[in-house]
């Protein structure tokens, strides 16, 4: 028997270990078919690597139970442990049963076997120390034969300081000192008299609380405000007086808080730690990015978000009751419950603790009472309990429900708070309870309620700010408090939003229509079955999910793939790649041989045409890269030719077959064998992340571009809609008619006759 190996205890050459099965004792009794009871070493963890668990000298464990695609073992220390029913196991105990029992014979010997080690660093003798090191290694550094680029960075960022720098802080730390610094700037020397006509600086004579970096003038909409981009052109004063400060400080603050949780992620990662405080902080940076990005996206400008200051943000929130009557949204209603509650949480908790501490010592009305090391508590939480049963009848028992119960209550209020702002972004309505409206309107004897106070109360507010914080409407109040401009379908009949009956119609109509639409396609591939053309994915899909096998390897092994497998998972990239470059060339040949694509700048208007002289100069086509993304003509959303799109597929699809081939043949790097978390969890997140990428960058292009996503098909992009609503707001203004474009109505704070 080699050292190698583990003989089973009491079993001999040709032993039957089972009726039915024998083992050839020669090599090891193993197998992967074992009944309930059988005693068992030398188990595999994970499929393939071998056995790694209950294999010391004497050790045993049990198969209790199987059940589905796993089994349960009872080890040696008394877990009982799930494992897959495909790993491996050896029959029987392992030998040398009396090892534990021998003699060790001399002193120290028992201190040398390594069981629970003591390490104090480099003052031990290289006997004593569990690795057997000498003293002058343990001063080291621990180095690789080979050591890449990667492992010389990640040493530098994680472990060659005292201060945790991390990969995360290559986005943290420079984005948070760029979103400081910016905000120091513009509160010191940045006026906003040419955004809001208002002083915001100590040098024109503010403090702190009305100082503040202010945000464009609404005339410029969206634009990034980029110091090199056709607005400024360059020129740091003219950046800062047309609010250039507020996009740099709001972009860098949003990276840095991102960059902040990954902190935290990244360093729970390190230490073996849940990552529990990055989930919570997502809450914080779910509120920023609502407020200070998504809402100004909904409206027509970065203009109608905060301002970066402490009277400005009162500004907004007074902004926010009076234009959206925000405090009877009922997500700013969970916000409030979830943060007011998580303070009442905490205030509670932290005097219960302090109630119930135990007194041990003189010390125990200290804080020097309490050690970090102790092994006993320090409060009582029977106690705890035993008091809060009597005060409210109910009480927690369980300090991990407790804990996780005052992280949920702030984080999903904070969460609801944020979705909140998102509706507001798309100008969603509140409670709106129009009959109390029109009765006080109408009935002079109907005595008011605070709802209709609060109504008036809203309309005071937007009289008195819609001079100042809604300058392109010239003092009209905004759309959803005039009746709309005759163009809410494009946001999908906004204009029924309020009408509950219709609603409920529209919502059975548009479920009615998703299914008789997969019904209608399921019976035409149906009807036009014919061997030579098989049916595609639905039954594909209802195949592999009703018929198919559970585990393709069964079937066919190249399939078979376990999820830590980093080899297999950067082949099965690679067939992804390569699907994805085919579906390029798919359409490269249909726009060139097989009826060609539709052409919204045809002459004569749209056309179906093919393509007939592509564009392959890679300096064409990755020139649109390099262009300012709002700064004239040129960056890949203002693309306005087929040529060049259908071009640009070539490229694609010949740069993800190549990839992909390239992914099959190689294995992982280095960096990202470390970095990247291996895991079906982990490649769902993934997958995940790269969708909403793709939809972010189909919403842009549906919003910008009228070649890839012609209007006829996708709705009106962003400059036909802003020229549209133009000219509803001139034909309005000028009174040139009382209904045109459905913009009849009050046109400025006084009544229409």
């Amino acid at each position: 028997m080699e050292k190698t190996k583990l003989k089973p205890y009491a079993l001999e050459e040709a032993c039957t270990v089972w009726e039915g099965v024998l083992i050839d004792q020669k090599e090891e009794s193993t197998s992967t078919d074992m009944p309930l009871g059988t005693a068992i070493h030398n188990i595999e963890i994970t499929l393939s690597k071998g056995g790694q668990l209950v294999r010391a000298a004497g050790a045993v464990a049990k198969l209790i139970a199987k059940e589905g695609k796993s089994a349960t073992l009872k080890l040696p220390s008394g877990e009982v442990r799930l494992i897959s029913k495909n790993c491996s196991a050896t029959v029987g105990q392992v030998g040398n049963v009396g090892a534990n029992q021998k003699s060790l014979g001399r002193a120290g010997s028992k201190r040398w076997l390594g069981k629970r080690p003591v390490v104090r660093g480099v003052v031990m003798n290289p006997v004593d120390h569990p690795h057997g090191i000498t003293m002058t290694i343990a001063l080291g550094k621990f180095t690789k034969d080979e050591n890449d680029l990667f492992d010389i960075m990640d040493d530098w960022l994680r472990r060659d300081r005292f201060v945790f720098v991390g990969w995360s802080g290559l986005l943290l730390f420079p984005c948070a000192y760029f979103a400081v610094g910016g905000w120091f700037t513009g509160t010191t020397f940045v006026t906003s008299w040419y955004t809001h006509g208002l002083a915001s600086s100590y040098l024109e004579g503010c403090n702190f609380l009305t100082a503040a970096v202010s945000t464009p003038a609404n005339s410029l909409a969206h634009s990034l405000l980029l110091l090199w981009g056709p607005e400024a052109q360059g020129d740091f004063t003219r950046w800062c007086q047309l609010g250039g400060l507020w996009t740099f400080v709001a972009l860098h603050g949003a990276f840095a808080l991102i960059g902040f949780m990954l902190r935290q992620f990244e360093l729970a990662r390190s230490v073996q730690l849940r990552p529990y405080n990055a989930i919570a902080f997502s809450g914080p940076i779910a509120v920023f990015v609502s407020v200070f990005l998504i809402y100004p996206l909904g409206q027509s400008g970065w203009f109608f978000a905060p301002s970066f200051g402490v009277a400005a943000i009162f500004r907004f929130i007074l902004f926010f009751q009076g234009f959206h009557n925000w405090t009877l949204n009922p997500f700013h209603m969970m916000g409030v419950a979830g943060v007011l509650g998580a303070a009442l949480l905490c205030a509670i908790h932290g005097a219960t603790v302090e109630n119930t501490l135990f007194e041990d010592g003189d010390g125990a009305n200290t804080f020097r009472a309490f050690n970090p090391t102790q092994a006993e508590e320090t409060y009582s939480m029977v106690t705890a309990n035993r008091f809060w049963s009597q005060i409210f009848g109910v009480a927690f028992s369980n300090k991990r429900w407790l804990h996780f119960f005052m992280l949920f209550v702030p984080v999903t209020g904070l969460w609801m708070s944020a979705l909140g702002v998102v509706g507001l972004a798309l100008n969603l309505r509140a409670y709106d309870f129009v009959s109390q409206e029109i009765r006080a309107a109408e009935d002079p004897e109907f005595v008011e309620t605070f709802y209709t106070k609060n109504i008036l109360l809203n309309e005071g507010i937007r009289a008195w700010m819609a001079a100042q914080d809604q300058p392109h409407e010239n003092l009209i109040f905004p759309e959803e408090v005039i009746p709309p401009t005759g163009f809410a379908w494009w946001a999908g009949n906004a204009r029924l939003i309020n009408l509950s009956g219709k609603l409920l119609g529209a919502h059975v109509a548009h479920a009615g229509l998703i299914v008789f639409w997969a019904g209608a396609m399921n019976l035409f591939e149906v009807a036009h079955f014919v061997p030579e053309k098989p049916m595609g994915g639905s039954f594909g899909g209802i195949y592999h999910a009703l018929l198919g096998p559970e585990t393709l390897e069964e079937s066919f092994p190249f399939f078979g793939y376990v999820w830590k497998d980093r080899n297999k998972m950067t082949t099965i990239l690679g067939i992804h790649l390569i699907l994805l470059g085919l579906g390029a060339f798919l359409l490269v040949f249909k726009a060139l041989y097989f009826g060609g694509v539709y052409d919204t700048w045809a002459p004569g208007g749209g056309d179906v045409r093919k393509i007939t002289n592509l564009t392959l100069s890679p300096s064409i086509l990755f020139g649109y890269l390099l262009k300012s993304p709002f700064g004239g003509e040129g960056w890949i959303v203002s693309v306005d030719d087929l040529e060049d799109i259908i071009g640009g597929h070539v490229w694609l699809g010949s740069i993800c077959i190549l990839g992909g081939i390239w992914h099959i043949l190689t294995k992982p790097f280095a960096w990202a064998r470390r970095a990247l978390v291996w895991s079906g969890e982990a490649y769902l997140s993934y997958s995940l992340a790269a969708l909403a990428v793709f939809g972010f960058i189909a919403c842009c292009f549906v919003w910008f571009n009228n070649t890839a996503y012609p209007s006829e098909f996708y709705g009106p992009t962003g400059p036909e809609a802003s020229q549209a609503q133009a000219f509803t707001f001139l034909v309005r203004d000028q009174r040139l008619g009382a209904n045109v474009g459905s913009a009849q109505g009050p046109t400025g704070l006084e009544s229409q006759s």
